[in-house]
């Protein structure tokens, strides 16, 4: 199996079975692993990086409230995909861009059990502390290097913003 596509469906499911007993669901068309919330959904989503003979493979969280998103966004299909604030694990650790290398099938479930290590110790603490909405609002709006990670773009952090005021939290 060094098909670079077999390989990525291969990791792909291997994590989603790690990820079971956290509550995340695999999204396969999106590379992401979903857990429903009462206002959105929590997300662990891979990001591929191909190379001619292997990929990386870079992992990032996401949280979304759907009221923000419906608020801050036009009628689109693609909005339903869209997250309200998110970060890149070695960002997200301080040690910049953390990358797993995939090369061949050996590789798959030693990267897997990686990632997984790093959704367990690192990333569902980093959803579960911002899938609520005080929480987010009160980071965002202090405007420094954290709400500056969790939502990096400033027109869209500062929307986010205007929109949460709105909603009486």
């Amino acid at each position: 199996m060094n098909d670079k596509k077999a390989l990525k469906r291969a990791l792909v499911g291997s994590l989603g079975i790690l990820l079971q007993p956290l509550g995340f669901k695999v999204v396969a068309s999106q590379q992401s692993f979903r857990r429903a919330t009462p206002d959105g959904w929590l997300s662990l989503h891979l990001a591929f990086v191909d190379h001619d003979m292997d990929f990386d493979v870079v992992l990032n969280a996401a949280v979304r409230f759907d009221e923000v998103q419906e608020g801050i966004l036009p009628e689109s299909a693609e909005r339903r995909h869209t997250a309200t604030i998110g970060c890149e694990y070695g960002n997200l650790t301080g040690q910049g861009q953390i990358r797993w290398k995939v090369a061949d099938a050996q590789d798959v479930e030693r990267v897997a059990q990686a990632i997984f290590e790093a959704c367990a110790a690192t990333m569902t603490p980093f959803l579960e502390h911002y899938s609520d909405k005080r929480t987010v609002l009160e980071a965002l709006r202090r405007n420094d290097a954290t709400s500056i990670l969790i939502s990096p773009i400033d027109q869209r952090r500062a929307r986010i913003v205007a929109f949460m005021n709105t909603m009486n939290l």
